[in-house]
C-alpha cells in the first residue's frame, strides 16, 4: 500500500514538473518573439530595410517561433564588388519595403500580415554565405511565419524567389510577395505627376483647338480659367494600382 502511494506521488510530481517546464518554455518563446517584434519595430524607424550580421541573422530570421514573414536579400552592394545588378536589386527591394511599411504597421499587424525586409551583405555575413556555399549574388528568400515546433528553416531553392522578381519591376516584386505570403501591397503613384500630366494634356488640346479656331491669344490666357483648374483638382487625389 505504501509502495503504491509512493509511486503515485512520484508520478504526480513528474507531471507537475513537466507542466511547469512546458509552461516556462512557452513563456520564454513568447517573450523572445515580443522582443524581436519590438526590436524590428524600433529599427524600422531608421529605414524600411534592416541590415543583418551573422549573429542577428540567426536571431531575426532563423530562430523559431517567428511571428512574421522574413524577406531576405543576400547581396554585395559595396562598390569594390562591381555588382550593378546588386545595386539595382537593392533599390527595388527598398521600394518594396517602403510600399509595405506605408500601408501596414508592423507592430500592430497580425503575424500573417507582418513582413520584415532584411539585407544580408556578404562582408557582414561571411559565415552565412560560407554555410550556404553561395558564389553569386543577389539571392532573395521569402520565409513564412514559423511557430516554435516548426523545423529550423533552410535558405534553399524552395524558398528562393524568381531571380528577376526583385530586379525587374516594383509591381513584379510586390506580386511575388503576395504569391508567397498572401499579403497584398499596392503600388502607389505620385499624384503630382498625374496632375502635371493632366495639365499638360489639357493645354495641348486647348492649343490645338485655338489653332483650328484661330484664337491663340485667348488660349494663352487659359491658365486663368476656373474650369481648367476644376478639372485638374479632380485628379489630385492619390491613385493606386492593385
Amino acid at each position: 500500500m505504501r509502495l503504491s502511494w509512493l509511486c503515485s506521488l512520484i508520478v504526480a510530481l513528474a507531471l507537475s514538473m513537466h507542466t511547469h517546464i512546458v509552461s516556462a518554455s512557452k513563456k520564454t518563446n513568447s517573450k523572445k518573439q515580443k522582443d524581436n517584434v519590438q526590436l524590428i519595430s524600433e529599427k524600422l524607424v531608421k529605414g524600411p530595410v534592416i541590415a543583418l550580421s551573422d549573429s542577428t541573422f540567426n536571431q531575426l530570421v532563423m530562430d523559431r517561433p517567428r511571428e512574421y514573414h522574413a524577406v531576405v536579400m543576400l547581396t554585395a552592394t559595396d562598390p569594390k564588388y562591381s555588382c550593378s545588378i546588386c545595386q539595382k536589386g537593392r533599390a527595388l527591394f527598398e521600394e518594396a519595403a517602403k510600399a509595405y511599411n506605408s500601408q501596414f504597421d508592423f507592430n500592430s499587424s497580425s503575424p500573417a500580415q507582418r513582413v520584415a525586409f532584411f539585407f544580408a551583405e556578404v562582408d557582414s555575413n561571411q559565415r552565412n554565405f560560407a554555410e550556404m556555399q553561395l558564389d553569386s549574388v543577389p539571392h532573395t528568400y521569402i520565409l513564412p511565419v514559423a511557430d516554435a515546433k516548426a523545423p529550423r528553416p533552410r535558405l534553399s531553392a524552395a524558398q528562393e524567389t524568381d531571380p528577376k522578381a526583385f530586379v525587374a519591376s516594383l509591381s513584379g516584386a510586390l506580386q511575388t510577395l503576395h504569391d508567397s505570403t498572401g499579403v497584398r501591397v499596392k503600388v502607389l503613384h505620385d499624384p503630382a505627376l498625374l496632375v502635371l500630366g493632366t495639365f499638360l494634356l489639357t493645354v495641348l488640346l486647348a492649343l490645338l483647338s485655338a489653332l483650328v479656331a484661330r484664337d491663340l491669344p485667348g488660349t494663352l490666357l487659359l491658365y486663368q480659367s476656373p474650369a481648367l483648374w476644376t478639372i485638374v483638382s479632380l485628379v489630385r487625389a492619390p491613385h493606386t494600382l492593385v
